[in-house]
């Protein structure tokens, strides 16, 4: 196996983690104070999206399966792993986050609103990243990526 070098899709995969880090902490400390007070309503508009990007997903993966190494196959491998992350992270803590009604009074739910807005922002830096390979490739660019696993 070859060793996988870093390229720019990780570097921007690593910068919405860390944007995604504050992001998630700051909706947490307004959710808990108060402050956020739409917060169930952009919850199941982050799930809804979610799962459009998971079904969008499975079809790009797909149309790039049956196509063969193409531009598109290299890119969702290239940015696979951060918006699998997003999708799946963002639906679990939706749904656990559904699941407890909202309730400031529980110490719980401030923890995956935070969490929420963690994985959404992952998924769109993600989301992001795709898009930037698909509509900026060279083979000197970001979709020259080695370690794909769908030869």
């Amino acid at each position: 196996m070859r060793e996988r070098y870093v390229t720019c899709i990780d570097i921007g995969c690593i910068i919405g983690v860390l944007i995604a880090l504050l992001a998630g902490t700051a909706a947490g400390l307004l959710f808990a104070n108060g402050i956020l007070l739409l917060a169930n309503f952009a919850v199941w508009a982050l799930l809804g999206l979610s799962v459009i990007n998971w079904a969008l997903l499975g079809a790009g993966v797909y149309n790039a399966a049956v196509r063969g190494r193409t531009v598109a196959l290299e890119c969702l491998c290239a940015n696979m792993g951060c918006i699998t992350v997003g999708i799946v992270g963002t639906i679990v803590s939706a749904i656990a986050l559904i699941a407890t009604g909202f309730a400031v009074s529980l110490i719980s739910s401030p923890i995956l609103v935070g969490l929420v807005t963690f994985f959404a922002i992952v998924m769109i830096a993600g989301d992001v990243m795709l898009l930037r390979c698909l509509l900026n490739c060279d083979e000197d660019e970001c979709c020259a990526y080695d370690d794909c696993m769908l030869r």
